[in-house]
């Protein structure tokens, strides 16, 4: 399975206390899918993981998306607009 940028997902990384993030970046390497994940454990900054780490789609409020991302720095808003502007389009609808 591929997850996109943009998607909520739950992970298992034993040394890190939060289980929930958003895919901000994909690669792949040797057919491998990579990710790079905010979480807020960071303060919005990335982890990277594969798809090993990944335990699947987290079915998040849309106040829980907006209350996660709105926790991450400041920065995080300038690099990665678009998916703070998707969750507000589809909150309005």
């Amino acid at each position: 399975m591929s997850y996109n940028i943009g998607d909520f997902i739950e992970f298992e990384r034993s040394h890190l206390t939060d289980n929930v993030g958003v895919i901000v970046n994909k690669w792949d390497s040797l057919d491998k899918w990579n990710y790079l994940v905010s979480i807020k454990q960071f303060n919005g900054d990335y982890a990277c993981m594969t798809i090993q780490n990944i335990k699947g789609i987290k079915n998040l409020s849309l106040e829980y998306k907006l209350s996660l991302l709105s926790s991450f720095g400041d920065w995080w808003y300038i690099h990665h607009k678009s998916i703070y502007q998707n969750i507000l389009v589809c909150a309005i609808k």
